[in-house]
């Protein structure tokens, strides 16, 4: 999304840079519009042949997806939708103030040139950016809940010394400092929500749920900030009502993170299970042939060494030390026994090996019986 942003605004700086200011206002804006339709075929194709979760192609083998998914979502989760709508007002409505309205708020009230603050929007949205990978890791460790209610809280208490830093005739540093740091702390807060609405909604219905959760919230909070922004200006006459109405949308997605229950664990204990039972799906994959290998392996270790026994004697222990190489077969045996199996390649390569072995054996290997004992030369 901040790549998005950062790449539509290119374009515009763009357009205005070889078209002039004049020119773009008067016809130049739809250039970026008609480009965006190539944007939009182009996403249409990723999305279209994109591989899909092992989960979803599960639950679509056994016939688990909802046939009327909207129907189902919102007669049977309503709870999980209210508390994702929440939840997500802490990302649309900031999240627009500081890619949207940030940039003519700078111009027409703290004074910036145009430029400058598209600049500073181009800063805010690359650290913001840079902060989702360190929050997503932190949330698969600690929880999504713990992660993002910190961003909150966090938000709620340096949104006022930001906007104190916002005053008419501000030096542009002092400004992008402020709105740089805002930017930060937001990107804290956005890392985690989107894993958060994957694992709220269950496979059935999953898709359905996380587009109405995330359109009506955006629709809602994040279309009408800069609108409700500029209002609050007019109404109060004070830069600190936009403050309050963050602060405002944070307490309700902490009431809502409240009573959230984290399944981020729930995750991990999933994919473990799919492991095990990709493990044992491939130990099935080896076939007959791979069985008959090990097989194999074990009948002539039993041959040999009872042979020795019979024919010469040997106490078995003796036996199976002085026929060197048969121990390691046994682990073999072993290691594909215990949901671990080989490659078939390796374990026709290890029965070709074993016939050379024996053949090896029996040519240079020769006993002499002695009084009491047995030489192996």
């Amino acid at each position: 999304l901040n790549l998005g942003f950062m790449l539509g605004l290119a374009v515009t700086q763009g357009c205005i840079y070889l078209m002039g200011q004049e020119t773009f206002t008067a016809w130049g804006w739809r250039l970026p519009f008609i480009a965006g339709i190539g944007i939009g075929l182009i996403g249409f194709y990723i999305r279209t042949h994109c591989a899909e979760s092992p989960v979803y192609e599960q639950a679509k083998r056994n016939g688990h997806l909802s046939k009327q998914p909207l129907r189902e979502a919102i007669s049977g989760h309503p709870w999980e939708i209210l508390q994702g709508f929440v939840i997500y007002i802490t990302v649309t409505m900031p999240f627009y103030l500081t890619a949207i309205y940030f940039i003519s708020f700078s111009h027409k009230h703290l004074g910036l040139e145009t430029d400058q603050a598209l600049w500073l929007n181009v800063v805010n949205m690359t650290l913001m950016m840079l902060m989702y990978g360190g929050s997503s890791s932190l949330s698969d460790r600690f929880g999504r809940r713990k992660v993002m209610m910190f961003g909150a809280v966090a938000i709620m208490l340096s949104i006022h010394p930001v906007f104190m830093a916002f005053t008419p005739g501000a030096d542009v540093v002092a400004v992008g400092i402020a709105q740089g740091a805002f930017a930060l702390l937001l990107g804290i807060y956005l890392g985690p929500v989107a894993a958060l609405l994957v694992e709220l909604f269950p496979t059935s219905v999953r898709y359905t749920g996380m587009a109405i959760t995330y359109n009506v919230s955006a629709a809602l909070f994040g279309g009408t900030a800069p609108f409700v922004c500029e209002w609050l200006i007019r109404a109060t006459g004070s830069f600190q009502s936009i403050a309050w109405y963050v602060v405002l949308c944070n307490i309700a997605s902490l009431i809502a993170l409240w009573f959230y229950r984290d399944r981020y664990n729930e995750v991990s204990r999933l994919k473990g299970r799919c492991q095990r039972q990709h493990a044992a799906a491939a130990l099935v994959a080896l076939g007959e042939e791979e069985h008959q290998v090990f097989h194999y392996v074990v009948d002539q270790q039993h041959q040999i060494d009872r042979a020795s026994v019979e024919k010469h004697r040997v106490r078995p222990e003796k036996a199976h030390r002085r026929i060197e190489g048969r121990s390691v077969d046994r682990q073999r045996v072993k290691h594909h026994v215990g949901l671990k199996p080989v490659a078939a390649a390796e374990d026709r390569k290890l029965a070709k090996g074993q016939q050379e072995n024996d053949k090896r054996i029996h040519k240079t290997a020769t006993l002499k019986a002695l009084p009491g004992r047995m030489i192996w030369r």
